[in-house]
């Protein structure tokens, strides 16, 4: 979380501060603020901190804290998803002109697998990702 010196506050903070004093004099008695102004603070919060973000924003603190455990951090959505999709090219995989390749592979478990291939050896890589990530579900 990068914390900014007290008392600035960024045009981004400003720029919602506004939306919701719109809001504010817009809305109909005991309405909910919008669920897309409380997604912006949320996350503006995880960036700057609650406290801080509650008082320049002008809502409660509990209000956006919960809000905030209810948004998962990044590094949950790539554990719950299974990690992260990086692509390759075949030249940064197996080099300019390959004569032997090798694909390691992990799972969050602990289980690898690794596959050894010779000159002139192919492989299905897209099949092999997903059968090695389907093993063990119904």
């Amino acid at each position: 979380m990068s914390r900014r010196k007290k008392g600035r506050i960024s045009p981004e903070v400003t720029s919602l501060r506004q939306r919701i004093e719109r809001w504010r004099q817009t809305r109909r008695k005991r309405s909910s603020m919008p669920e897309k102004l409380w997604g912006e603070a949320a996350r503006l919060a995880q960036e700057h901190g609650i406290s801080p973000i509650a008082r320049q924003l002008g809502v409660g603190y509990a209000s956006l804290k919960g809000r905030v455990e209810q948004v998962p951090q990044p590094e949950e959505d790539a554990r719950s998803q299974g990690g992260e999709f990086v692509e390759l090219s075949a030249e940064q995989l197996f080099g300019a002109s390959p004569r032997a390749a090798v694909v390691e592979l992990a799972a969050q478990d602990g289980l690898r697998l690794t596959v050894r291939l010779e000159d002139g050896g192919q492989l299905d890589v897209v099949r092999l990702l997903e059968a090695f990530c389907e093993r063990g579900r119904p």
